[in-house]
């Protein structure tokens, strides 16, 4: 790399530097367990949430707020005032994939005192479903009271008979503005699993925001960056050729270990004593080098403070791990023979002191 070069990567950084940085998008705890069978967990989820007997104690915060969804769906509002505001509302029960007809089964129906929501869960399917044969199924089954039915769904969808379609983007802002009123109540663990539930769905319909300064850079200096790239993997490949040939200096007169190198950078050994393990990791970056003591198992643990490099040096803690040694220096200027007998020094004394 010549100076004309490092001048020019000199100016890219500190442009670089005066872009503002994109903001970290974390996964939802649902996005990290993979959530099988997606549709199928959120329909429980929804029935937990909207079971006023449940230990959530946000009561009936999901049934007014589809309450509130349908009083804006519905031409004639006063079709829908079916309860007293200043109320709380209560479930007498949430029934999951209720067959209604011919083994035909409906995701979930809510039924209270004059009045029951069924819900059909639409996240990915499609909507192929005979609605009318559920609504009239439905409206037999609880004909003492006010059915109302809909399709719950992340984009708008067609439906038929007296089925509306609900976005869930539009319910989720209906919780969200009444959640407020619910907080004091409900335990922390509710509210954060709801939230966090909320949030995974909206990740399929909301549009991410793109740090468009950053893109925009990214694309310009697109060739330059390549190149710092490139010239970055050939520092990591002569890091580890530095490794190797240390690797191949290094000589510890114990004969009960075994030594490998971990993810490229990363000098393992590790010593047996009758199936106590004993590891010393020597961790390589370009300008740093720890050198650090631990037990690979349980049984290693018990021998750990007996080692003859425990009792002739003092070495501080991190965690789990003695600090053998942390050196500053560029891989490129580390004397190999010096810095391999020093490595060999330290491993002589992983022995069972007397």
């Amino acid at each position: 790399m010549n100076n004309n070069q490092i001048i020019r990567y000199e100016r890219l950084f500190r442009k670089f530097n005066r872009v503002e940085k994109s903001e970290e998008v974390l996964p939802t705890f649902m996005e990290i367990s993979g959530y099988p069978h997606f549709e199928n967990v959120a329909s429980n989820i929804l029935a937990y949430y909207l079971d006023t007997k449940q230990s959530h104690k946000l009561g009936d915060l999901l049934i007014r707020s589809l309450l509130d969804c349908l009083v804006d769906l519905y031409t004639e509002k006063h079709e829908i005032q079916l309860f007293n505001e200043e109320l709380e509302l209560e479930t007498i029960y949430v029934y999951r994939e209720k067959v209604i007809e011919n083994k035909k089964r409906i995701d979930l129906i809510v039924e209270c005192d004059n009045f029951c929501i069924s819900i059909e869960n639409k996240l990915f399917h499609h909507l192929n479903n005979d609605l009318t044969v559920y609504q009239k199924a439905i409206n037999d089954r609880f004909k003492d009271k006010n059915s109302y039915h809909i399709v719950l769904s992340l984009k708008p969808e067609i439906v038929s008979g007296t089925f509306v379609n609900l976005t869930y983007e539009h319910f989720f802002l209906k919780v969200k503005n009444n959640i407020g009123d619910y907080l004091l109540k409900a335990p922390q663990k509710s509210v954060i699993y709801l939230l966090d539930f909320i949030q995974t769905i909206e990740r399929f319909y909301k549009v991410e925001v793109i740090n468009k300064d950053m893109f925009q850079f990214i694309i310009e200096h697109s060739q330059d960056l390549k190149e710092i790239e490139q010239e970055k993997e050939k520092l990591k490949q002569a890091l580890v050729r530095v490794i190797g040939k240390i690797q191949q200096k290094v000589e510890c007169c114990n004969n009960n270990y075994k030594t490998w190198v971990y993810k490229k950078y990363v000098l393992v050994y590790d010593f047996s004593f009758d199936n106590r393990l004993i590891a010393v990791d020597i961790v390589f970056d370009f300008n740093e080098v720890t050198m650090t003591l631990a037990a690979r198992n349980n049984k290693g643990i018990s021998i750990i403070k007996d080692l003859a490099l425990i009792q002739n040096n003092v070495l501080s803690k991190s965690g789990n791990h003695h600090i053998i040694f942390n050196k500053k220096i560029n891989f490129f200027e580390i004397d190999l023979d010096q810095f391999s007998k020093e490595i060999s020094g330290y491993l002589d004394q992983i022995y069972i002191s007397e």
